[in-house]
């Protein structure tokens, strides 16, 4: 079985048994473009053991749990799993909208990619639970109105007193007053698309016209998403191809654009930074696909190690790095002329990784030995190897470069690495077998 599969074989089996940012990923992992990072408190660790979390950024990390058939939002100024969004099915990539209102997130069973509101994110107000036809916008304001009404009833008795010619009248008896007040909460402003709000423990999202999927090839697994929203990208593994859609998520609506042919099981996908070309790496065929966004087309097509899982683009458009799981390094592309310039060594079969905002770094999970390779882009040197859980495989860097979130397939966790000192300051427990990781903004 090849090595790609036996990875995804061996998760499977520990399960059963016990990436923009703005809106650029592969499902593997991503880069916050937006996020400005707090300084956290630190907290000893043990690789993929729980621990209190720690606030580390503003912003939210999405991670799809591949065996559990959800995404858990993790409120990033708290390290706390705010919500959990249930898709079905086998969640791998996910992917984020440059306004952070929607995400894609694949299904590798059900073989689609699932459009689902991000409005769950947010923490409730105090109070009563608000209901509402539309989500919670972004910058959502919430009021309150109380209309109060009173009854009363009356049962006087008049009695006289007289006096000299002059009589006093006087009302006794009893008088019962009742007060009623009605409480409304509202949100605004609301946005265009349906959903139900609760407000017990976090917001709650329920299937709406709004939270819809459209269907790709056989094992969806990368997707991203162009810096506009317009289009999305999504790798079929077992189909070899690559579905092309147009989103219109102010109608909530989308169209297949294209599908392409691309090289032998496509894993990993991302979009260079100024959104001229799509690079897919082939895990089975040792390639890479260049495709053109300007014509959804193929426009080269690039030799690289055993067994492509992962790619990311520079933040400059120069470079690409591709992580080839088979051979323990990455590669690194050149964008102008398409031929590998040099290699990088990681460490025991490279996952996903996800790169610095300068790019300057490469924070690379390294799924069979369990740490994480910090790479340094300019001299090519290991600058460190830092422990985490079972079976690392999404990563996700904060915008400000401070902190590395990395999924635990094996452990159900994330682990944040703080990397000016390249050492795990929390482990927040997740949903089983955590895979892809995107965060906004």
């Amino acid at each position: 079985m090849p090595l790609r599969s036996r990875a995804f074989f061996q998760t499977a089996i520990l399960l059963v048994a016990g990436a923009v940012v703005l809106a650029l990923t592969d499902g593997c992992s991503t880069t916050s473009r937006k996020a400005k990072s707090a300084t956290p408190a630190t907290s000893a660790q043990t690789p993929g053991a729980s621990a209190t979390p720690a606030p580390v950024a503003p912003g939210f990390m999405y991670i799809a749990n591949f065996a559990a058939g959800t995404v858990s939002v993790l409120d990033a100024a708290t390290n706390l799993v705010t919500a959990t969004l249930t898709i079905g099915g086998n969640p791998w990539g996910v992917a984020v909208s440059p306004n952070g209102s929607f995400l894609l997130v694949s299904d590798t069973t059900n073989n689609k990619v699932a459009v689902v509101n991000a409005a769950a994110r947010y923490a409730p107000p105090p109070g009563p639970a608000p209901s509402s036809t539309q989500v919670a916008s972004d910058t959502p304001t919430f009021s309150e109105t109380a209309t109060a009404s009173t009854t009363s009833t009356e049962t006087p008795t008049l009695a006289a007193t007289c006096s000299g010619g002059t009589c006093t009248f006087v009302s006794t008896g009893s008088s019962t007053m009742t007060t009623s007040t009605t409480r409304t909460m509202t949100a605004t402003p609301l946005p265009t698309c349906l959903a139900t709000l609760s407000c017990t423990t976090t917001w709650t999202l329920t299937p709406t016209p709004c939270t819809f999927s459209y269907s790709t090839g056989f094992g969806p697994a990368g997707v991203a998403m162009t810096a506009n929203g317009a289009f999305a990208y999504s790798t079929n593994q077992n189909a070899n191809t690559v579905t092309v859609q147009n989103l219109d998520l102010t109608t909530c609506t989308t169209s297949n654009l294209a599908t392409l042919n691309v090289g032998t099981n496509p894993w990993g996908l991302t979009i260079l930074p100024n959104g001229s070309y799509v690079y897919v790496v082939n895990y089975s065929s040792n390639n890479v696909s260049v495709i053109s966004t300007a014509s959804n087309t193929i426009i080269a097509t690039v030799a690289v190690g055993p067994n492509p899982h992962d790619v990311h683009g520079h933040p400059n458009n120069s470079v690409v790095w591709v992580s080839n799981s088979g051979a323990g390094d990455l590669s690194i592309i050149n964008t102008t002329t398409n031929t590998v310039i040099a290699t990088l060594t990681a460490g025991q079969e490279p996952y996903c990784f996800a790169n610095s905002p300068n790019g300057s770094r490469l924070y690379v999970a390294n799924y069979s030995s369990n740490s994480v390779s910090v790479l340094d882009t300019s001299t090519y040197a290991n600058v460190a190897t830092v422990p985490v859980g079972i079976y690392p495989s999404g990563v996700a860097v904060t915008s400000g470069g401070s902190y590395a979130y990395v999924t635990n397939a094996g452990s159900g966790t994330v682990s944040i690495i703080r990397t000016t000192t390249n050492t795990v300051v929390a482990t927040i427990p997740v949903g089983t077998g955590p895979k892809g990781i995107v965060g906004w903004p």
